[in-house]
């Protein structure tokens, strides 16, 4: 017979090992591990498990452990067993271009990640990703309810029949009561967003956000380790930024700077959007990012000479603002960016960004 003084211990032991709760970052309990603890017990508990989306049993060992540990299958089922929303759309096939992964459970359920993505396995964990069929960015929010009318339309099924961002600006496939059809797509923050570390806590977790929309312009909504919440993104140069093939088909050769791998390496461009860590050719890619220089956003606007112009922004460090300008990209300086918020995530607010704040 094991002494009772044993299961005080391990209670003890448990709650003294759990951290207190930030009040910023939670872990949501029904997604920890079983842990058997080190002590030498045989006590059957139960524990939720989000993969087989049901309660099931361990054992368990007397003494630390975490608070994803039950002593009945009710109280498992009464405290994790909630409904569980699965987004459309497949989730993409892990591939690896040389940059190290970083590795672990970044999200939990498909309602853990912002928008339209989904909570995805990867080779050695999970994390939100874009589904296959989906394209970036996120359908108006409707300012009122939907007519209802006898008569549906189903003009698209997915993003890829609405040109999947051949057109500017990017469309998608929305749903708006029983209509189905293609419309102008609302943009999504520029940046990455942070991998959080799983932090063990009691405390109650949250979503604030559903998507960028509700978050400043300068953060993203992101998984915060137990819900969706806005943080602030990597603040990256462009050559920090990920390599993106864009959502067209077309098969391109340009290089990308890896910040890993700290070299130029070839990928296949899609032909359209994307982001601008992309290269023509590798010697370009080495004299942008061999060294990345702290002074990009001092460099004055310079548009260079080539035929065909196109528009871009760069950072007036004077007013301390992203002005539009007109660019060819194929001369010029690194102080041009895709879009004003990508030159926000650079160089900081944008006179426009930092009044619609104010507003």
């Amino acid at each position: 017979m094991r002494l009772p003084g044993l299961l005080l211990l391990g209670i003890f032991a448990t709650s003294a090992h759990l951290p207190r709760a930030s009040g910023k970052i939670h872990i949501d309990i029904c997604a920890l591990p079983p842990v058997n603890g080190p002590c030498l017990a045989l006590f059957t508990r139960w524990f939720y498990s989000p993969r087989a989306r049901r309660c099931q049993t361990f054992t368990y060992g007397g003494c630390l452990g975490n608070a994803n540990n039950f002593n009945t299958r009710s109280q498992c089922e009464q405290r994790c067993l909630r409904p569980v929303i699965v987004k459309s759309g497949t989730c993409p096939v892990p591939v690896h271009n040389g940059d190290v992964v970083m590795c672990g459970e970044f999200c939990s359920t498909d309602m853990s990640c912002p928008g339209s993505e989904r909570c995805c396995d990867t080779s050695c964990g999970r994390q939100c990703l874009l589904p296959t069929e989906a394209s970036p960015g996120y359908c108006p929010r409707p300012t009122r309810r939907p007519v209802q009318t006898r008569l549906c339309v189903t003009r698209c099924l997915t993003d890829w029949d609405c040109g999947w961002g051949v057109q500017i600006p990017r469309r998608k496939c929305c749903r708006y009561g029983c209509q189905q059809t293609c419309t102008a797509a609302e943009e999504e923050h520029p940046g990455v967003c942070p991998k959080r570390i799983v932090v063990q806590t009691f405390a109650p977790c949250n979503n604030t956000c559903r998507d960028d929309r509700d978050c400043p312009l300068t953060q993203k909504c992101c998984f915060t380790g137990c819900a969706r919440g806005c943080l602030d993104p990597v603040r990256s140069h462009r050559c920090q930024l990920p390599m993106d093939r864009g959502p067209c088909r077309a098969s391109i050769p340009r290089f990308f700077y890896s910040p890993s791998q700290k070299r130029c390496i070839l990928f296949l461009y899609g032909g359209c959007r994307g982001n601008s860590n992309n290269f023509e050719t590798r010697e370009e890619c080495r004299k942008a990012c061999g060294r990345i220089d702290p002074e990009i956003c001092k460099q004055p606007k310079e548009s260079g000479v080539c035929q065909a112009y196109s528009e871009f922004f760069y950072y007036n460090a004077t007013l301390a603002s992203c002005e539009i300008f007109a660019s060819c990209r194929c001369h010029g300086n690194d102080n041009q960016f895709f879009t004003e918020l990508e030159c926000m995530m650079v160089c900081g607010k944008t006179g426009r960004s930092s009044n619609a704040t104010r507003s």
